[in-house]
């Protein structure tokens, strides 16, 4: 990932992952904390994962720290999630602040090399559905720093926010089933939106009726609230041909759901 505005600019990105990091930052929405650190120098950020019961005022407070040899420019947003559907994976969506809802007391300050600053995140007004999760975006760009082979970096680190609800509301929304890939690696999926204001992982199984009959259990995946994430019912390859009945007998949290979609192939 580059980061920058032209040719004398590049992205020395530091990577919250959870373990997964290939070319941005990325985290899962249900694993543990992801590492917020730039192994050469840049910005780190402690705690990694600011959570709170979602009310105004003072969600908690994150330290970033400067650890370069430049001053650094440093803004501090929090960021929607943009959700891989298949995957579940998760990615701050930098073109979209929360601020409405959560923002940093300082959003935008100076931080000399080897300083460090406590920032606060203040909740202003009650997110849609009670619950807010997150990305915290640190971006961290050089003052006076001189082109090194033609290349100034910054430093972009990402810790997480959960606003949790005070009161649960557990709920989805299945949709038309649908395929995904190609030959034998063509899968049957079932979409499901989170309409509730938690991160209760979803699974199960799914039963096919038809010329072929097979039972497949569903991996879980975690939907963040709103977004939607593909239930993967199973390869469809050595299926005879005809019309199908697949029933969807999924979880999430304590609730039980049954959805029955007809497919043909």
């Amino acid at each position: 990932m580059k980061l920058g505005r032209s040719r004398h600019l590049a992205g020395a990105v530091a990577l919250a992952a959870a373990g997964l990091a290939s070319g941005g930052v990325i985290a899962q929405a249900d694993e543990a904390a992801p590492q917020a650190k730039a192994a050469a120098g840049g910005v780190s950020l402690t705690p990694e994962t600011v959570e709170h019961t979602a009310r105004k005022g003072k969600l908690g407070s994150v330290t970033v720290k400067n650890t370069t040899s430049d001053t650094l420019k440093v803004t501090v947003r929090v960021r929607p999630w943009a959700q891989n559907r298949t995957t579940g994976v998760v990615q701050a969506n930098l073109k979209v602040s929360l601020s409405k809802y959560v923002a940093a007391t300082s959003s935008s300050f100076n931080l000399a090399a080897g300083a460090s600053r406590a920032v606060t995140l203040n909740q202003r007004r009650t997110p849609p559905g009670g619950s807010l999760y997150g990305a915290i975006e640190v971006f961290g760009k050089p003052r006076n720093a001189k082109a090194r082979n033609g290349i100034i970096p910054n430093y972009r680190v990402v810790g997480r926010l959960r606003a949790n609800p005070s009161k649960k509301r557990v709920a989805l929304r299945a949709g038309t089933i649908g395929f995904v890939g190609k030959g034998a690696g063509r899968q049957l999926v079932l979409p499901i939106r989170n309409t509730g204001n938690t991160l209760d992982p979803i699974g199960g199984s799914v039963t096919f009726t038809g010329p072929t009959g097979k039972t497949n259990p569903l991996k879980a995946i975690t939907p963040i609230p709103g977004q939607v994430v593909n239930l993967v019912g199973g390869h469809v390859s050595g299926f005879k041909k005809g019309r199908y009945t697949a029933t969807f007998s999924i979880t999430q949290g304590t609730k039980r759901y049954t959805a029955k979609r007809t497919f043909s192939l």
